[in-house]
């Protein structure tokens, strides 16, 4: 009986503080420069210290890959947000819902792009990956958790540490 208890509590405690991730695509404008990037950087480092969201941007060839985790609510109106701001366009939801962990766990806003990294398999895989986002490129379906899980292992390889 007590075990069925503390069961219930604890989904009832993840229900309430449930881990939410968002990814989205975009296109950059083709006025964006790279003062605007920065400003979306430090803005987004500042605002998501503040209400615990973690992420990660990717910038390349006048595209935009985002990758939101935090609270639900937080994170739906941050990307109400982001959808409204004028330095993109066509913006697309990839994937929403619920996470067990954090891919950028440290990271108020974690950037890359792909094109600075080293070169190698994970570099490669992480192009291919936009390629088949753009639906530039044929081949098996596209994977958005190994997607992820080769950008953060890009920063580490890299040398980034969380800001």
């Amino acid at each position: 009986m007590e075990y069925i208890l503390f069961k219930y509590i604890c989904i009832g405690l993840n229900l309430i503080t449930m881990l939410f991730q968002l990814t989205y695509k975009s296109e950059a404008a083709p006025n964006l420069k790279v003062e605007d990037l920065q400003n979306i950087l430090n803005t987004s480092r500042s605002f998501n210290s503040s209400e615990n969201i973690t992420g990660c941007l990717i910038y390349t060839t006048k595209i935009f890959v985002q990758i939101l985790e935090g609270e639900k609510t937080v994170v739906q109106k941050l990307y109400e947000s982001i959808v409204k701001d004028k330095r993109h366009f066509n913006v697309t939801l990839i994937h929403e819902g619920a996470a067990v962990q954090r891919k950028f766990p440290k990271w108020a806003m974690a950037y890359l792009n792909p094109n600075d990294a080293t070169e190698g398999p994970k570099s490669d895989e992480v192009m291919l990956s936009l390629q088949k986002m753009y639906g530039s490129s044929q081949g098996p379906a596209f994977d958005l958790d190994r997607f992820w899980y080769n950008v953060s292992a890009l920063l580490a390889d890299a040398g980034y540490y969380p800001n």
